[in-house]
């Protein structure tokens, strides 16, 4: 049996080595095979990480097929980590850990309490992101739906949670401005299009209207609504309406700064890069460049409170 140092090197070889030979393959299957998956499976998702696949699948196949519930949470949470999270060979471990993750929160005895059906529906909301890069999309869109109802419940029993739902529905609203080819066909009719055109602009919308009133009592939620109007502004480049992108862009710049005025320090993480990132593509539409500048103002006088 495989220990330690051991088994990571056993694992980084066998899976460069399935890349090349089949009969290799089988034997990293073996290494991740029964009683040996609990024992090495952190080592094979740090294996994914640096070295890549077929580890990661054959990682989520092993996964999928014992489900452990423990486990799966352990590798949800290291999938979830900065290095890992848009990893493109852990994609398919995160989706089969989170599935397994919701299935047995679904399935505790009833009433849950509110913060527990809260959680669930976090955890479909970031499932539907997972699926739409596996390219599943019409999977996501049925988990954006249902990660929106549940939120939906439990804003009405305990509106603390509105940040929750604005979560859900800016993920749902990305998977309506993303083709489904397993839902309606490579090609979708015209009058279908605007049907998806409409519903994704209204779930970011209300993700936006929901957080706007949160924020001045809870400053915490302006990051989560930052991130909303981002997603907003997308939809509407999505569509073709650069105007309007133009309004929740620069809406996310003031509300950066009054949040960084209060955030000490005023963590922003990859945002500032984005927003700029969306204004270029703006190009010379009246009012982006002056948005970058304030955008350039704000990134300075973070950097300044870092140093």
């Amino acid at each position: 049996m495989l220990h330690g140092d051991v088994s990571y090197h056993a694992l980084t070889n066998l899976t460069r080595l399935a890349r090349r030979r089949q009969r290799a393959l089988h034997w990293l299957e073996q290494a991740l095979a029964g009683p040996r998956l609990q024992q090495c499976a952190e080592l094979a998702l740090e294996v994914a990480v640096e070295t890549g696949d077929p580890i990661g699948r054959v990682l989520a196949e092993q996964l999928r097929e014992h489900r452990v519930p423990v486990l799966a949470a352990r590798l949800l949470e290291r999938c979830d980590r900065e290095d890992a999270r848009f990893s493109v060979p852990l994609t398919e471990v995160a989706v089969v850990a989170a599935e397994i993750r919701i299935d047995e929160r679904r399935t505790q005895p009833p009433p849950l309490p509110p913060c527990r059906r809260a959680e669930l529906a976090r955890w479909m909301a970031n499932l539907c992101g997972r699926l739409c890069r596996l390219g599943r999309d019409a999977d996501a869109l049925e988990v954006a739906r249902g990660a929106v109802e549940l939120a939906e419940v439990v804003v009405r029993e305990d509106p603390r949670y509105a940040p929750d739902l604005a979560l859900a529905l800016n993920n749902q609203g990305s998977t309506y401005w993303r083709p489904v080819p397993g839902a309606w066909g490579a090609s979708t009719r015209p009058s279908r299009r605007v049907e998806r055109r409409s519903k994704a602009l209204d779930a970011a919308r209300e993700a936006v209207d929901r957080l706007r009133p949160l924020v001045e009592e809870r400053p915490a939620v302006a990051f989560d609504l930052v991130l909303a109007l981002r997603r907003h502004g997308r939809v509407h480049m999505a569509f073709g309406q650069p105007p309007a992108a133009l309004r929740c862009f620069a809406e996310a710049i003031e509300v950066c700064a009054h949040w960084v005025e209060k955030s000490r320090p005023p963590l922003l993480g990859p945002v500032p890069l984005q927003l700029d990132a969306h204004l270029v593509e703006l190009g010379e539409l009246p009012g982006a460049s002056e948005a970058r500048e304030k955008l350039c103002e704000l990134r300075t006088h973070v950097e300044n409170s870092e140093s």
